[in-house]
């Protein structure tokens, strides 16, 4: 909100050596926080970003046609031409004439309307005042589908809880896996470093304990869909059985009107109780079946634990194992350490040591990277596992007829 209060934004240039630091964070894709910097700084990096893109946002095939079309202010045609722009440049365009319309919609504070705004950014954008103009003022025509909302970046590892309703972790584990895409674009591009090794890590774990969490809550929800239609056809059935029974009971009153008096009170105390005896049964079968689920979650849990329990251990041996490894080999760099160093010295140029240490280096991080694809694809299939190990002891017990 800072720049559609602020008196003549994009006119003011920013300081040069700051906006160029700025432009090699972004280029490094390197973390940046817009706050650390004046607003003139971040605006003149964008008219230099606009400046310096190899095609216009509009493209050289058809900025002619759009130039046409804002002459005869044709918002059909316009419309169709936007259609046909690459992804990119689409999304661009939209959201820069969003973000210029809320500039000139504060001209109150901005001093910029569409003629002086449109000055400052024509020759960047490589179009005419008119066209600019007509982008702008038919904004809701030509972008109906552009509204903004407000930003929620993806949870980070330090974050204290997860979403607990199933859309916020749906939406949640949606940004995660945005989120993980794009670093694994970045990685490929071959922008590997140990902070991005690190948030990468974080993001799998963010999405592995949503996947869970989101498992779990759709067990629960389908257990008791499940449930309830059966105890509501339990229930219906009950009563349909004792309304059976006191109907036959009326019947044969009716039948034996002869009969009056203390056969009559007979008949009818009889039927009370077995009314009653009905309602008890089915207080006694609804206990029961809670019990039994509590059971079933109570051996599932058991399970799970023993199940994770046996996979500490394992891995705890594996750790002893590549510890010892780890111990022979350096004890057997350090006895030939000195000599390798000494032959790599004397037989490889300067030049060439630092090239071919670049090259490993750049192959470790890939390494690296493909490393942290498999943990988490070994990962993945070890929860499996341990739920398909779960379900075949809970079989195998309803099996033998324990449960």
């Amino acid at each position: 909100m800072n720049g559609l209060c602020t008196d003549g934004v994009y006119k003011v240039p920013g300081v040069k050596s700051k906006v160029q630091s700025l432009k090699v964070q972004y280029n490094r894709r390197q973390s940046v926080n817009l706050a650390d910097y004046d607003l003139a700084v971040v605006t003149s990096l964008l008219k230099q970003y606009l400046r310096e893109l190899p095609d216009p946002i509009l493209t050289s095939d058809l900025l002619s046609k759009f130039e046409d079309a804002g002459e005869t202010q044709n918002t059909e045609l316009t419309k169709l031409l936007i259609s046909e722009l690459p992804l990119c440049n689409k999304h661009t365009l939209t959201w820069l004439i969003v973000h210029f319309t809320s500039i000139i919609e504060n001209e109150k504070y901005t001093k910029m309307n569409t003629t002086n705004f449109g000055c400052v950014l024509c020759p960047v954008l490589q179009m005419s005042q008119k066209l600019f103009s007509f982008l702008v003022t038919k904004k809701n025509e030509l972008f109906p589908r552009a509204i903004l909302h407000k930003y929620i970046p993806p949870l980070r590892c330090a974050s204290p809880y997860l979403p607990s309703g199933k859309q916020e972790m749906t939406i949640e584990l949606k940004k995660q896996e945005s989120l993980l895409s794009y670093i694994h674009r970045e990685m490929n591009a071959g922008f590997v470093c140990k902070t991005k090794e690190e948030e990468l890590w974080d993001v799998q774990r963010i999405i592995t304990q949503l996947k869970r969490k989101l498992k779990v809550l759709e067990k629960d929800n389908h257990k008791v869909s499940k449930e309830k239609p059966k105890k509501e056809n339990h229930i219906n059935g009950k009563f349909e059985a004792v309304g059976t029974q006191t109907q036959t009971a009326l019947d044969r009153q009716n039948s034996n009107n002869s009969v009056l008096g203390k056969a009559e009170v007979v008949s009818i105390t009889s039927d009370t109780a077995n009314i009653s005896n009905y309602d008890g049964s089915l207080v006694d079968d609804d206990i029961q079946t809670t019990t039994s689920d509590s059971d079933n979650e109570e051996l599932v849990l058991q399970y799970e634990s023993e199940e994770l329990m046996s996979l500490i251990a394992n891995l705890k041996d594996n750790i002893v194992q590549e510890k010892c490894e780890i111990d022979r080999l350096q004890s057997k760099l350090v006895s030939v350490g000195k000599i390798v160093n000494v032959r790599e010295y004397f037989t490889c140029p300067i030049d060439e040591t630092a090239v071919a240490n670049s090259v490993l280096l750049t192959e470790y991080k890939m390494l690296q990277f493909q490393k942290m694809n498999i943990l988490k694809s070994i990962e993945e299939e070890r929860e499996a596992i341990l739920d398909l190990k779960i379900q075949i002891k809970l079989a195998q017990r309803k099996h033998m007829g324990i449960v």
